[in-house]
This record gives C-alpha cells, sequence and structure tokens, in this order.
C-alpha cells in the first residue's frame, strides 16, 4: 500500500474520526469541570535524638521507634479532632504522614479542597507534635537537667537496693 491508499481511507472516514474526536474532547472537558480541585500542603519537621557522637545500632533503633512514634501521634483520631476542633472544621481533613528515608525528618501532608485550609492545617498538626513532644518529653516545664537529675538519683537508688540485695544473698 502507498500513501495515497492511507490518504483515501482517512477520507473515507473522516466524519468518524472527527466525531470521535469531537465526543472525546466534549467528555473530558466536562469532567475536568466536574471534578473538585484538591489542593495538598506539606510540612516538614525533624525529631532530633540524642546522640553521643558515635552511634549505636540501639541508637538508630531508638530513632526509628521515636519518628513511627511521632507518625502514629500525628495520624491518631484524638490529635486529628483536637486539629478539626482547632480549626472549627467540619470534618478531619485526609492526612498523610511519612517518614523521609536515612533522615530524622518526618512530612506531614494535609489534602483539602480549600488550599488555605490545607496550609492552616499542616502548619496546625505540626505545632500539634511539638506541643505534645514537649509534654511528652520536658515533663511540665522541667528542665532537660531536672530530669535527668531525677533519672539519675532513681538509677543510684536502685543500684544502691541491689548492691544490698546482692551482699544479703552473698552472705546467707
Amino acid at each position: 500500500m502507498d500513501l495515497k491508499s492511507y490518504l483515501a481511507i482517512l477520507k473515507g472516514n473522516f466524519w468518524v474520526i472527527l466525531t470521535t474526536f469531537i465526543v472525546t474532547l466534549a467528555v473530558t472537558t466536562g469532567i475536568t469541570f466536574l471534578i473538585t480541585p484538591t489542593y495538598t500542603a506539606s510540612t516538614t519537621l525533624r525529631v532530633a535524638t540524642a546522640s553521643s557522637g558515635t552511634v549505636s545500632y540501639s541508637d538508630y533503633m531508638y530513632a526509628d521507634r521515636l519518628l513511627n512514634t511521632y507518625i502514629k501521634l500525628a495520624t491518631s483520631r484524638p490529635v486529628l479532632e483536637e486539629l478539626a476542633n482547632n480549626l472549627n472544621l467540619q470534618k478531619i481533613p485526609v492526612t498523610k504522614v511519612e517518614t523521609i528515608p536515612n533522615t530524622e525528618l518526618i512530612r506531614i501532608s494535609i489534602d483539602s479542597q480549600d488550599p488555605s485550609v490545607a496550609q492552616k492545617a499542616a502548619n496546625s498538626l505540626a505545632e500539634l507534635l511539638i506541643e505534645q513532644g514537649r509534654e511528652l518529653y520536658s515533663r511540665g516545664g522541667q528542665s532537660a537537667l531536672a530530669i535527668l537529675s531525677a533519672q539519675l538519683s532513681q538509677a543510684e537508688e536502685e543500684l544502691t537496693l541491689a548492691r544490698k540485695e546482692y551482699d544479703t544473698y552473698r552472705k546467707g
């Protein structure tokens, strides 16, 4: 077959091709106008873990557990309900929280049909997580030194008690 044969086939089916093109264009345009756009706003948080220069396997596992804890907190129903209440939203926004691989970062993404709601919700959820982290790890506003001092005192008491029990068993 040569080019003239192909052109003859196209010319013979011109109306079928044109009708198919117009119907397809109309359907896709209609669907595009009917679908409500969804906006996504993201924010990134760093979950700092205490490190003493060298990182051991247990440090790595602790950091991984800590990141997963924050992800579970961020997607928990009580936190999301508090977010909706703070922003006076009728329903809880679609929320996605994920770790960024090989980092101490988590990304919070909020989907909404209103871009300003998505942006406010992402930032507010980040603030809620920061606030909850402070409450969990600061024990009501105590300084880190005070918390560590209390933990050290408790450990020393437990060590003294263990030594007494050891001496009792050794003598008896």
